[in-house]
Parts: structure tokens; C-alpha cells; sequence
């Protein structure tokens, strides 16, 4: 990726209209129930294991000291709470490698998006997204709570994210683009999303 971004919207305003028309009251916090929670962590491991059984691929490279297989539970539970927020159906298919940064695709106050969920265990502080994998049009960052439950912090177009600060992770050898948090925009409203399929 480039060092700035493109000349796409910076904003979801820019991009969707007047937030009170389709921004969600921040945060917004989903419980998942038990047996989502349980489809979640199988969906996790299935994909870890689409990782661990690629030739001279070593999955416990550049995880910053995450388990791997904890890092892809966490990623589908927060993708399992989008989908319930937003009543869309999340790709329970295996995925082999990456998911080419695209975990949903809707239309968000009648624009159609790509949207791209970042879920994390730590409570974060900053919005890191890894620069390689910058290719949908929204981020959306949540961070786990407990066992079941996934807090949305906000999001960011992928304008936002590549002009963000670079920054090298030296857990992980490799270039994040950061956002603060209170540059991020609200999540859209359930009432403002809509599958394209």
C-alpha cells in the first residue's frame, strides 16, 4: 500500500449522509449466545487449521504472542456479532489463507460497502490495521468482553485507515496503519443496513 490514501471519502459522513440518519448510539455492545458463541470458536479452529496444514506455511509467525487459534475464534465471534447486529449471514465456510479482508458486503444507507471486522481480546487504545491487508471499504473495530459479549467501538473507511500514522509493529515485523479512537465514526444503525445478497 501506498503512503496516504486514495481519494475516497475520509468520513461516513462524507460517504452516507447525516449520521443521525444512520449512525448507531455508541457503543454498542452484543451478547452472543452460547450456541453462536460455540459455532464461533469451530469456525475459528477450522480456519486456523486451513493455515496450519499450508505447506512451509508456520503459523506461529508474526502473531505478536497471540495463539492462533484464539486469534481466529476471536475474529469469527466478532464477526458473529456484526452478522447479529446486522442481520447479515456471516461466511461460515473455511476459509484458506485470508478472507482477502472482506468479511461482509451490504448497502449502508443505500451505499454498497465491503466491510472488514477487527475484533480484539485487549481492550484497545488505538485502531491498528495491518497495512497489507487494507482492501474493504469499511473497518469496524470490536473488542471482546468477557467470553460472549463484543463491544463495537466505531469504524473507519478505508480512506480513514490509510491515512492513518504508519507504524511498524516489531511484534509482528510488519506495517499497521493507526487510528485514534476518537477518530472513529459510529457503527450504522441495524435499521441502516442491508444485505446485497
Amino acid at each position: 500500500m501506498g503512503e496516504s490514501g486514495g481519494s475516497g471519502p475520509e468520513s461516513a459522513t462524507e460517504l452516507f449522509g447525516s449520521q443521525q440518519d444512520w449512525g448507531a448510539e455508541m457503543p454498542v455492545t452484543i451478547d452472543v449466545p452460547p450456541r453462536r458463541v460455540r459455532s464461533s470458536d469451530t469456525i475459528g479452529t477450522e480456519r486456523n487449521r486451513s493455515f496450519e496444514e499450508m505447506k512451509g506455511y508456520d503459523n506461529y509467525q508474526n502473531t505478536g504472542g497471540v495463539d492462533p487459534e484464539d486469534r481466529h475464534q476471536v475474529g469469527a465471534l466478532g464477526e458473529l456479532a456484526f452478522s447479529i447486529h446486522a442481520d447479515l449471514r456471516i461466511n461460515a465456510k473455511q476459509k484458506q489463507w485470508s478472507d482477502g479482508g472482506v468479511d461482509f458486503e451490504a448497502y449502508i444507507a443505500g451505499v454498497k460497502q465491503t466491510i472488514d471486522i477487527k475484533t480484539r481480546q485487549k481492550d484497545p487504545d488505538v485502531f491498528a490495521v495491518k497495512e497489507e491487508s487494507i482492501s474493504a471499504d469499511l473497518y469496524v473495530l470490536g473488542h471482546l468482553v468477557g467470553d460472549s459479549s463484543v463491544e463495537f467501538l466505531g469504524m473507519a473507511t478505508r480512506e480513514r485507515v490509510l491515512n492513518g500514522n504508519r507504524k511498524l509493529s516489531p511484534k509482528i515485523n510488519k506495517y499497521n496503519r493507526i487510528l485514534s479512537l476518537s477518530s472513529l465514526d459510529p457503527i450504522p444503525d441495524s435499521e441502516a443496513i442491508e444485505s446485497s445478497s
